[in-house]
């Protein structure tokens, strides 16, 4: 199951435009008080781990009002994790499920008190059944996986665990680290580099990304049956901007504007802002998912999120990097 799409394609949004255009509504001046100091809260109180002024820097690149409320949109509708949340998020899954899931495998015994699991987990105890190992591809030369791997150095020693798997792993317990799980073509690319299909034939072997979209796991279930998947955290497929809704309902809570009058006029900014040859104006495979993690975007975010630079505009103020 793929993302639904909305009744006006992609494709048709850069072509002839309709006569209607998108209208600023009247308070949007209202929104923006209020989109700001949402922003400003949780930057103040730590929850977002960013500077106030980067936001305002970063909306102050658009030159026409119309075009701020839709960046505005972006930003209120923002799902932001932090590397604290990955941290806290995977000991919640390190002390629940996953735990759980391998004393139903007898991987672990069930006498073992989760204070114990912790500690063995800590001290490297269980390195001869269980690796933990994070997910990179093959020519990824990024750091967003070893990144992630590192952060968890406070729940098990990542120092005694192997980069990579193959069949020497014959007969353990295998735990996969990832941050996204996006609609799951890039782990079957991953699946396919590690021979993943012969290593699960001998071993168990469990995928913990810290964040999966529902249409990813429905993908991965349906080409991995075998592979069991547990996430830190899931997020539905509505939590795509424009998900579920025909082009002609009203955006979000905007009296005035259908969701085809926001995409045609955000496809129109790619033209002002980027150019056309700027990737993923609506995120890979048009995801249309307004997630940021501290260490950087996915490439199914709108890119717009994470442009470092362009020859449309001599001064381009970045608001997030690109996860590597």
């Amino acid at each position: 199951m793929y993302l639904r799409r909305t009744a006006i394609s992609f494709e048709l949004l850069t072509g002839k435009e309709s006569e209607r255009r998108m209208k600023l509504p009247n308070n949007w001046a209202l929104f923006k008080s209020l989109a700001l100091e949402k922003i400003k809260t949780y930057c103040k109180l730590g929850i977002w781990p960013y500077d106030y002024d980067t936001f305002t820097a970063w909306l102050s690149n658009f030159d026409q009002p119309e075009d701020e409320y839709v960046a505005l949109h972006l930003l209120d509708s923002l799902i932001v994790r932090s590397k604290q949340m990955a941290i806290s998020g995977y000991a919640r899954l390190l002390h629940s499920d996953l735990r759980e899931y391998l004393i139903s495998k007898k991987v672990v015994s069930a006498d073992l008190t989760i204070g114990a699991w912790m500690r063995e987990l800590k001290q490297g105890a269980l390195k001869e059944d269980i690796l933990f190992v994070p997910v990179r591809l093959r020519n990824d030369f990024g750091e967003s996986g070893s990144t992630l791997y590192r952060l968890l150095s406070k729940h098990f020693r990542t120092d005694i665990t192997s980069a990579n798997i193959n069949l020497t792993t014959h007969g353990k317990t295998i735990i996969l680290i990832d941050d996204f799980i996006g609609g799951g073509t890039q782990f079957l690319t991953y699946a396919d580099e590690s021979g993943l299909s012969e290593v699960m034939k001998t071993s168990n072997v469990i995928y913990c990304p810290l964040i999966a979209l529902e249409a990813g796991i429905q993908n991965l279930t349906n080409a991995l049956p075998e592979l069991k998947i547990l996430p830190v955290e899931v997020i539905e497929n509505s939590h795509c901007l424009f998900f579920g809704v025909r082009g002609d309902d009203k955006f979000r809570n905007d009296c005035d504007n259908s969701v085809d009058d926001i995409k045609k006029h955000l496809a129109a900014m790619q033209t002002r802002y980027a150019g056309k040859n700027m990737p993923f104006w609506f995120g890979k495979d048009d995801a249309c998912l307004p997630l940021v993690f501290e260490w950087g975007c996915p490439n199914q975010s709108f890119s717009i999120l994470w442009m470092e630079h362009t020859p449309k505009k001599q001064s381009w103020h970045q608001l997030f990097s690109r996860r590597s």
